[in-house]
C-alpha cells in the first residue's frame, strides 16, 4: 500500500501551511503515495503539485511518523477493505522561493510565525478565515 506524506515546508518566514478548496481548513501539504514510489519519492512529486516546488529542493526525513485512519482520506483510495490506517512520513523541505504554485486542490497559502501563528493554522478545524 502506498505511504501517506506530510510536509514541512520552511523558512526564515516560518512554516507554510494551504488552505484546502474544499474545506476551508488550514493544512500543510500533504499526499498520498502512489503504487511504487518510496517516501521520499511521493514527498517530492507532492510538493511539485501541491506548492510548485519541482526542482532540486534539499527534502530532510523527519523521525516523526504516524498512521492516518482510511475514514480520514480524501479522493481516491485503493488499498481495499482490508486497510485500516495508511502509514504516514513526514520531511522537512527547505523553501528559498518567494512565491509558491497551489493546485487546484487550494485556495491559498500562508507563511506562519512558528511561534504564534503556527499553533493556529494546525489546530483542529482551523478556518481559512
Amino acid at each position: 500500500m502506498p505511504p501517506a506524506g506530510a510536509l514541512s515546508l520552511r523558512d526564515e518566514r516560518g512554516a507554510v501551511h494551504e488552505c484546502r478548496s474544499d474545506g476551508a481548513h488550514w493544512q500543510g501539504a500533504v499526499g498520498g503515495g502512489e503504487a511504487g514510489e518510496s517516501p521520499l519519492q511521493a514527498a517530492r512529486r507532492e510538493a511539485a503539485e501541491e506548492a510548485g516546488l519541482d526542482g532540486d529542493f534539499e527534502f530532510v526525513e523527519l523521525d516523526a511518523r504516524a498512521t492516518i485512519p482510511v475514514v480520514r482520506v480524501t479522493g481516491e483510495f485503493t488499498g481495499g477493505p482490508d486497510v485500516l490506517v495508511i502509514p504516514e512520513f513526514t520531511f522537512g523541505v527547505r523553501v528559498d522561493t518567494p512565491e509558491l504554485t497551489l493546485s487546484h486542490e487550494h485556495t491559498e497559502y500562508g507563511w506562519f510565525e512558528f511561534e504564534a501563528d503556527h499553533a493556529r493554522a494546525v489546530a483542529a478545524g482551523s478556518s481559512c478565515d
